[in-house]
């Protein structure tokens, strides 16, 4: 491998526009020529550097202003009200921006409220009264559409008119009373009644004809002229005929005679109790008696009430007219007092502000209610409330991954982004450098020499900056040492080669040779001996053209040691002494001696053959 040094070291590298290139302990280290920020990220597009994303940090509005800091990223800027600090019953959202919203202090026609920009607190009005609590039968309501008073009052229409009917102010509810009739001259002076049959006035006694008056009857006293004429007939029986007018009265002195009684005043008051059936101090007698009409009747009219008090008729109180104390209305909201000097009712708020300016307290028509400020969040920005300046604040959302390779970021739309800052070269195996990618702990990008290996033992394997890796066969990393090869080299494919050593001999029939490793060559003739049956006189002769084993047929003869002494001493030398020999002769005149003191089995069988003991005779080689 060829070591990388500051003359190649992105020598050919066809982006150094976009990156820089420096040796680092034998390391080619690629380093991008920009950097990335918070708002942007670049990248390198055919060797030039380009912006690659740019941060969404959210869309401004009346509420909110949303921008970007090359260095600490998006930035939240929650505008103050700008209509300062005497409108706290404003409030800001992105769709409506600042604006009072119509549910923050209910109002009605009837009961006008709104709020106090100096507290953001509701106030309210006493409601409009249009009815006179005190009196039962008073239905006057406020129109909630309108805010104007409708006047209203409990009728009592009588279920006949013989019957008349009034509503009770202290209860509320319906008394019917008798209709009264007047007198009737049809009648003869008798009163008259409402029939329940006709619902009419009737005659209670006479119908019909009724006599003259004595012509000495002296004329009623004090009758107005205006008053009706008397009847000019009586009855012709012995009974009371007196007269009745509207305002003067007769009434029978004596039966028998039918005598009546001077005319005598009507007492409008007693009329007026009879009629009412009781007690009723607030209808009275308005004037004297008229010979029309009769009693005139007519409602009390009670004073005009001081501030801070209410006059009411009641029937049941001696002169009907009675003082109450102004009544105050009264809800969850408010308590009401009335103010003696003006005679209206002032109101002092139940619902007070607190002490956390982030909680507003306002009133909902029946009861307090606590709003809390809604700061407004997103989705990279967490605001909340300051509760003693009641000012909303943002903290932006931590997007860090703890990996300096990466520039985090927050978008509006798609939350925390980690997108790739350090942006490294790839590998190339042109620039004989390989890319490590970037290291999250430094943040900086980590390359190492390219590795060329084609796993063949024998190359020389190298990198080349502009050609790549180059294999190149070493002869010398094939050596042999086991002497049975020969032309040992190097294949740049499949490694190592090398050509067999052939022995002399090698693929004779009759011959064997091979190569022992280390050793070398080894060569010996065919055992062909193996074959014979009598391993002593049995001889082969290996034919290499036949390639066979071809047996040679031996006579052998046993002499007395003596004999074989001399015979062999001479032949072969003393060696053997006087031991007892056989003599194998071939049948080509060859001739070769073997002791019975050779330790091997010919000798052992020469030792125990019969004519070793001296039989005097020859053997067969065919021990």
């Amino acid at each position: 491998m060829k070591t990388v040094d500051s003359n190649t070291c992105g020598r050919n590298a066809l982006d150094t526009a976009c990156y820089t290139y420096t040796c680092v302990n034998s390391t080619c280290v690629q380093a991008p020529r920009w950097t990335n920020n918070d708002c942007f990220t670049f990248a390198c597009v055919g060797n030039v550097i380009q912006v690659a994303t740019t941060t969404n940090c959210g869309a401004s509005d009346d509420c909110v202003v949303y921008s970007c800091n090359n260095a600490t990223g998006c930035q939240q800027t929650i505008l103050p009200n700008p209509y300062g600090t005497n409108a706290k019953c404003l409030i800001c959202d992105s769709q409506n921006g600042w604006h009072q919203p119509v549910d923050n202090c209910p109002s009605t026609p009837c009961q006008p409220g709104s709020c106090d920009n100096a507290t953001g607190a509701c106030q309210r009005a006493p409601p409009t009264v249009c009815n006179n609590p005190e009196d039962l039968c008073d239905t006057s309501i406020c129109n909630p559409t309108t805010g104007v008073c409708t006047a209203g009052y409990t009728l009592c229409p009588p279920p006949n008119n013989c019957q008349t009917g009034r509503c009770v102010q202290t209860t509320g509810l319906c008394s019917y009373l008798n209709r009264q009739c007047a007198n009737n001259a049809s009648c003869c002076g008798e009163t008259q009644f409402c029939s329940p049959v006709s619902e009419e006035c009737e005659c209670t006694l006479y119908v019909g004809p009724c006599t003259e008056p004595p012509t000495n009857a002296p004329p009623p006293s004090g009758s107005p002229t205006s008053a009706p004429s008397p009847p000019t007939n009586q009855p012709t029986t012995t009974l009371c005929v007196c007269d009745n007018y509207l305002c003067f009265t007769q009434f029978c002195v004596n039966h028998l005679t039918g005598q009546c009684s001077a005319n005598q005043t009507v007492n409008c008051t007693q009329v007026l109790e009879g009629l009412v059936n009781g007690i009723d101090y607030c209808t009275v007698v308005t004037g004297p008696c008229d010979d029309t009409t009769g009693c005139p009747f007519g409602p009390v009219v009670c004073p005009l009430p001081a501030n801070c008090e209410t006059i009411i008729s009641d029937p049941a109180h001696v002169g009907c007219c009675r003082s109450i104390p102004k009544p105050c209305p009264s809800d969850g909201c408010f308590s009401y007092t009335c103010n003696a000097t003006t005679g209206a009712c002032d109101s002092t708020p139940l619902c007070i502000q607190g002490s956390d300016e982030c909680i507003s307290t306002t009133c909902d028509g029946t009861q307090c209610v606590d709003t809390p400020t809604v700061c407004p969040s997103s989705t990279c920005f967490a605001a909340s409330c300051n509760p003693t300046t009641g000012q909303c604040s943002s903290t932006p959302l931590d997007c860090d991954d703890n990996d300096l390779c990466t520039l985090d970021t927050c978008d509006e739309t798609l939350g925390c982004q980690n997108t790739p800052a350090i942006i490294c070269a790839p590998s190339s195996e042109q620039t004989c450098v390989e890319s490590l990618g970037c290291n999250p702990l430094t943040g900086t990008c980590g390359t190492r020499p390219w590795v060329c290996d084609d796993n063949v033992s024998c190359t020389i394997d190298v990198c080349e900056v502009g050609t790549g890796c180059v294999y190149t066969p070493a002869h010398e990393l094939c050596s042999d040492s086991t002497q049975c090869n020969n032309n040992t080299r190097c294949n740049a494919t499949i490694g190592c080669q090398s050509d067999p050593v052939v022995c002399e001999g090698q693929g004779l029939y009759c011959k064997t040779a091979l190569c022992i490793p280390f050793s070398g060559c080894s060569a010996k003739p065919r055992d062909c001996q193996g074959n014979a049956s009598n391993t002593t006189c049995d001889t082969f002769n290996c034919s290499e053209v036949n390639k066979t084993c071809v047996k040679n047929r031996q006579d052998c003869f046993v002499f007395l040691g003596i004999i074989a002494g001399i015979v062999v001493g001479a032949a072969i030398g003393g060696a053997l002494g006087a031991a007892a020999i056989l003599i194998c002769a071939s049948t080509s005149g060859a001739a070769y001696a073997i002791s019975a003191n050779s330790n091997t089995e010919e000798g052992h069988k020469v030792k125990h053959n019969p004519l070793y003991h001296g039989q005097g005779r020859g053997a067969e080689c065919n021990l």
